[in-house]
């Protein structure tokens, strides 16, 4: 091994350097890991109902609370200026518009509505959550390799108690797994529809298993001229007005749906939602093709077929429903009707308590690691210093020659 690394050429040593310091750099964060104990999910239960859709009102605002504008002197984000973006949705028809940048929060100036929004992430397996009326960016990552502990650290991290954490298009390159979402505390939203993607398999996951959190749905467009990336996706919110208070008070309660439609145009909407007693009642704008009422994790329990209004009765067994509403080229999702004590929403805010022994020894792995990468960094520039300056000599002798 040593004869090896004392034969290699000098003009491989910089860039081997290079990638053993990244390697170092990059590895370092993962000291501050904490290794979390798996608790048991908790399904919903309970005796009671609640609906989110209790104080809804027809004509809702319509939002969109990812996209991206030119940032960092163009290096990345999207195609056009702030402005442009804003003037874009605003001109289409869109009440909100929040621009969502990496790493950096993007303002509105005299917009006193304004939602503040920020990406956060910067793994390589694309973990990334939104930061729904965001006061400060958060640098804390893990930029290699995420288990279940590093993500469900990264959100507790980013707790605020005046933001909302959403999960940005989960399983993009499998940076979320599906089965993280039998465990993961600490979000509000997850992002069901991202452009013409759909995640709602892992929504379903974490409603299975007890995890009270609501949709959302965005255009994530990094260009306001693609068609195929603007005006797809794009959430509706029954909020009494414009106000931010309003907005994000709607979003924590869950009153609002999401809509995906592929053709850039909207053709329904919720109507009304009511409940009485264990009887669920939903009424559409407009006719379509089919209503379908879901339950727990994902099973169809009754569609109704060429209609603007369907009933479904809630069986006991049933601990969670939600609707969609399927028309040609547009689907509907609403937030789930759940079961609960009739006191306390189960939104399971606490985070699972640490493993302190497995900690360290997490952390004591790293150390090895490092050390490891430390120590080859010093072998491979053995002697570096002098060979360095020994081809300085000769290069200065040449050119005196």
């Amino acid at each position: 091994m040593l004869i090896t690394i004392r034969r290699l050429d000098y003009y491989f040593r910089i860039p081997l350097s290079i990638v053993i310091v990244v390697a170092l750099s990059l590895s370092i964060q993962y000291y501050n890991t904490e290794i979390y104990y798996k608790q048991k999910p908790n399904p919903f239960s309970g005796d009671y109902l609640y609906n989110p859709y209790e104080d809804y009102k027809p004509n809702p605002i319509k939002a969109n609370f990812h996209t991206h504008s030119t940032v960092f002197f163009g290096l990345t984000n999207g195609s056009q200026e702030p402005h442009e973006v804003y003037s874009h949705y605003y001109k289409n028809g869109y009440d909100i518009i929040s621009l969502s940048n990496y790493q950096k929060i993007t303002n509105d100036k005299g917009n006193s509505n304004y939602i503040p929004v920020y990406e956060h992430g910067y793994s390589i397996r694309k973990c990334h959550q939104l930061v729904i009326n965001a006061h400060k960016v958060s640098y804390f990552d893990f930029p290699l390799f995420q288990t279940y502990h590093h993500k469900q650290q990264v959100l507790k991290k980013l707790q605020h108690e005046e933001s909302l954490i959403a999960i940005a298009h989960p399983l993009l390159l499998n940076g979320y797994d599906y089965n993280d979402f039998s465990y993961l505390k600490g979000y509000h939203l997850i992002e069901i529809f991202n452009n013409r993607k759909s995640y709602i398999k892992t929504w379903d996951k974490a409603l299975e298993n007890g995890y009270l959190v609501w949709l959302i749905a965005n255009d994530d467009s990094h260009n306001i001229n693609r068609h195929d990336h603007t005006f797809i996706s794009w959430t509706r919110i029954g909020a009494t007005d414009l106000s931010k208070k309003s907005v994000l008070n709607a979003l924590a309660k869950g009153c609002h749906y999401g809509v995906k439609n592929i053709k850039n145009k909207e053709y329904n909407q919720l109507d009304s939602c009511k409940l009485n007693g264990n009887t669920l009642t939903v009424y559409f704008k407009n006719i379509a093709q089919s209503i379908v009422f879901i339950s727990n994790g994902g099973s169809i329990q009754k569609t109704e077929y060429q209609t603007n209004s369907a009933t479904y009765f809630i069986k006991p067994s049933d601990r969670y429903v939600r609707i969609e509403a399927n028309s040609e080229n547009e689907i509907i999702c609403l937030n789930p009707i759940v079961r609960y004590d009739g006191e306390k929403l189960p939104y399971q805010s606490t985070f699972p308590p640490v493993n302190v022994v497995q900690t360290i020894l997490f952390r004591f792995m790293v150390l090895m690691v490092n050390s490891i990468q430390f120590i080859l960094l010093l072998l491979v520039n053995r002697n570096f210093k002098s060979q360095l300056f020994r081809r300085i000599g000769n290069l200065r002798q040449i050119k005196l020659g």
